[in-house]
């Protein structure tokens, strides 16, 4: 009986073993999934790109078409930022701002500041800044001081030096009941907008990672561990006596570097072809004034109308005339009708201007710098090209 019982427990322990080895069988497909985990890593990164891509772009749509001060066309950049890192926060700014140009708006131009929100985020999002409900206080700070000057000064440069942007109207009102500098005006009031704006982008960031089930942040999280892991197993490596950098990280800081290098080029020479289509758009206008002006004026009474002025027959009619034309267009600054002779400009008309009152007929303006060199052009009645010039009326545009 002993000996039947050892056969029938021996049976049974093969039979356990039978069933361990079954049931250990399967561990052979887990170790597959996760032989690369890297290219699920890759596929989210993607698909989180080109949802935030859509965010952003649907956010400053939205804005614009209601009429709001404000961008929200960093929801996507940061949200890309705090959960796939600085690359993809990169990638997603300087994307949105190239589709957002192409759909007619001047974010292209605003390139830079887009990718600066996403290293910031990239950053503090290592400090799991977006798991707190204090700490994002202090990165809305940090937002604000960084891309409102940033913002002002891209703003100062494409206006020619003077105010623009969504906050435009603000920043004039700003100006003008205070006293206060246009660059100090249009800096602060950028620097209001950047803080609303990125508040309302961080309460949008913070609520979509409460909603975003837990197991899918769990995967970004974890891919941010296995990068942070394969970075400090680079730097234990006792095989090597100076500092080592995988080749990941090599990757990201050429990307990154690249895509600072391709935006910073667009922005220039986005700049470029505004400030070229700009001047060419100015030019058309002051043309038409001339040509509306020269239309009104009769020329067999300009000798009178230098010598008499108001109290010559039809100088005051067609002076009503030129005040019409200059109204009419809001672009034009100055409207006047010298005569060119050699001691200088001969007063015809002369509108006057809220700033600045009108010379007399008759009066003698000495010719500006930027004249001198056609002055005998001028003065042979020859066509003469658009004169860009800086004095004392400040960047004028002369047809």
């Amino acid at each position: 009986m002993g000996k039947r019982k050892s056969i029938a427990d021996t049976a049974a322990d093969n039979r356990k073993s039978a069933k361990t080895a079954k049931t250990a069988k399967p561990s052979k497909n887990t170790v597959k999934t996760e032989k690369n985990p890297a290219g699920g890593s890759v596929m989210r990164k993607i698909i989180l790109c080109l949802i935030s891509i859509g965010i952003n772009v649907a956010g400053l749509y939205a804005m614009t078409r209601l009429g709001i001060p404000l961008y929200l066309d960093t929801v996507g950049t940061v949200l890309a930022a705090a959960l796939g890192g600085g690359l993809p926060g990169v990638f997603v700014g300087f994307v949105t701002n190239i589709i957002n140009g192409v759909m007619g708006t001047q974010s292209v131009y605003y390139g830079i500041v887009n990718m600066a929100v996403a290293v910031i985020s990239a950053f503090f999002a290592r400090k799991a800044f977006f798991r707190d409900t204090v700490k994002p206080l202090l990165l809305l700070l940090v937002y604000s001081l960084i891309c409102g000057p940033m913002s002002a000064v891209l703003t100062w440069f494409l206006n020619g030096g003077h105010i623009g942007g969504i906050g435009e109207r603000f920043a004039l009102a700003l100006c003008e009941n205070t006293g206060l500098g246009e660059f100090p005006s249009q800096l602060t009031i950028d620097l209001i907008i950047e803080f609303i704006d990125k508040a309302v982008v961080l309460v949008a960031v913070i609520m979509i990672l409460r909603f975003l089930p837990s197991k899918l942040l769990e995967r970004f999280y974890e891919d941010r561990r296995r990068h942070d892991a394969e970075l400090e197993g680079a730097k234990d490596d006792q095989s090597f006596k100076c500092r080592i950098v995988s080749l990941r990280v090599k990757l990201m800081a050429i990307l990154v570097a690249a895509a600072m290098l391709i935006a910073g080029v667009s922005a220039f020479i986005s700049y470029e072809l505004f400030q070229q289509s700009t001047i060419e758009r100015y030019q058309t206008i002051a043309e038409g004034a001339a040509q509306l002006a020269d239309d009104a004026i009769d020329y067999d009474k300009v000798y009178r109308y230098m010598t008499n002025g108001e109290e010559e027959p039809g100088y005051t009619s067609t002076e009503k005339k030129l005040y019409r034309i200059r109204d009419s267009l809001p672009d034009i600054e100055y409207l006047y009708v010298y005569r060119i002779l050699e001691d200088g400009c001969h007063v015809v008309f002369d509108l006057d201007t809220e700033d600045l009152p009108g010379s007399e007929p008759g009066e003698v303006i000495p010719f500006e710098d930027a004249f001198m060199s056609r002055v005998p052009a001028l003065l042979a009645g020859e066509k003469i090209d658009p004169i860009i010039s800086k004095d004392t009326y400040g960047w004028l545009l002369t047809v």
